[in-house]
């Protein structure tokens, strides 16, 4: 007889084979259907977070659903929930609809922009065929009455594409096998491999910091003095960066400070308050019947104030579209700083993101060469016009209807 500790190599290599000769399905069990089964799929994630006034927030925002892919049976129900601060949407569009705009013109004399309700508010789909336009509305966390997922039964095998509203190029598929088919995976392992993805694109996020936060170099101004210049921004890779950079910057009285777009399409502001009360962003004017109708706050989306601050005075960017958003409408905003002082600005839209900043103006020394105490600035104050601001706002009007959303569900709560 051999003796045992030969036989155990034999036998390891042996076991070794038959299993790589199983087929998949005997060595590595699947879920068998045994009546309808619901599913979880995670709606964005978030990097950075930081512990602010409104709660927990990503200063980087990463747009995709978790998994982007899911295999479920005829009468399976998938739920999905929100995993950002930002908000999505769950959108099923119907074969060959064009998504729906974001805003639309109210019409007639009116100027005034409203958010569509088609996207705002959550279709009445409870079973889904293909056939059909199905959307989850605005899925927003901490927001009510906003919903924080949005669940939908699937009634016929196939193939669908869904995709977020707010969000170009965040997009999702839910394949749906006919009924008593073997899972590829259970729920349990869509949860690891979605904990692993969303771990390795939270790292992606953070590695982007040194570009992300790479300041731009100042340039002269007029008169001796100096023009800074702040990144609004930062986009790639699905990743939105919701920071000013810098966020704490020391002049002298007299400069400049311009604020550049430094992102794909995400508007922002940069916005001073001098110590008012934060502008709604949303008015909402109830209607007799059907949804509210929802209308942008004219004192967010237009430039507002002169082209010198000193403290004083809602002063206001208006919308400063991303750099790669093709509607019309300004990339940067310049305002000069006239009198010492330290100055607090945030983003209108998403100042819960921990986008704000601080300029500190320090008095120029009498009798320096060049110096100038308050120089009057020669560059123009850019952020739009009254008469063009409604068209610069297009591109933008979800994120404002999203950060509405989250301010008022912070003032219900204070």
């Amino acid at each position: 007889m051999k003796p045992l500790s030969r036989l155990v190599p034999v036998m390891l290599i042996v076991l070794a084979l038959f299993s790589a000769s199983l087929p998949a399905a005997l060595a590595a069990p699947a879920a068998q259907s045994g009546g309808p089964q619901t599913f979880t799929v995670l709606v964005g994630t978030e990097a950075g977070i930081q512990q602010l006034a409104s709660g927990p927030a990503g200063a980087w925002q990463i747009m995709k659903y978790y998994p982007d892919t899911i295999t479920v049976n005829e009468g399976d129900t998938i739920v999905w929930k929100i995993n950002s601060t930002e908000f999505h949407t769950v959108s099923f569009l119907t074969p060959g609809q064009q998504a729906p705009a974001f805003i639309m013109p109210e019409g007639g004399n009116s100027q005034r922009l409203l958010f569509n309700p088609q996207v705002a508010f959550a279709t009445p789909t409870a079973n889904f065929d293909g056939t059909q336009y199905a959307n989850s509305g605005l899925l927003q966390r901490n927001a009510p009455p906003n919903p924080t997922e949005f669940k939908l039964a699937f009634s016929k095998a196939g193939s669908y594409d869904y995709v977020c509203l707010v969000h170009v190029g965040m997009k999702g598929k839910v394949i749906v096998q006919p009924k008593g088919t073997a899972y590829p995976k259970t729920q349990a392992q869509i949860d690891a491999d979605a904990k692993a993805q969303i771990a390795a694109d939270q790292q992606m996020a953070l590695g982007m910091k040194a570009q992300a936060a790479q300041a731009q170099a100042t340039r002269p101004g007029p008169n001796g003095t100096t023009v800074h210049v702040v990144n609004m921004g930062y986009s790639a890779n699905m990743v939105d960066y919701m920071q000013f950079v810098p966020n704490n910057l020391t002049i002298k009285a007299g400069d400049t400070v311009e604020w550049q777009a430094n992102n794909g399409a995400t508007p922002h502001t940069a916005t001073f308050l001098s110590g008012a009360k934060e502008p709604d962003l949303i008015i909402t004017e109830p209607q007799q019947s059907g949804p509210p109708k929802l209308v942008f706050n004219p004192q967010v989306l237009a430039p507002a104030g002169a082209s010198t601050y000193g403290g004083t005075g809602y002063t206001n960017s208006g919308l400063i579209n991303g750099k790669q958003d093709p509607t019309p409408g300004p990339k940067t905003y310049t305002l000069v700083f006239d009198k010492p002082g330290t100055y607090t600005y945030l983003c209108l839209l998403h100042d819960n993101m921990g986008m704000t900043g601080t300029i500190t103006v320090q008095a120029t020394t009498a009798g320096a060469a060049g110096a100038t105490t308050a120089a009057p600035s020669t560059l123009p104050t850019t952020g739009g016009a009254p008469s063009t601001w409604p068209l610069a706002a297009a591109g933008a009007a979800l994120a404002l209807a999203g950060a509405y959303l989250r301010k008022r569900s912070r003032a219900e709560r204070a």
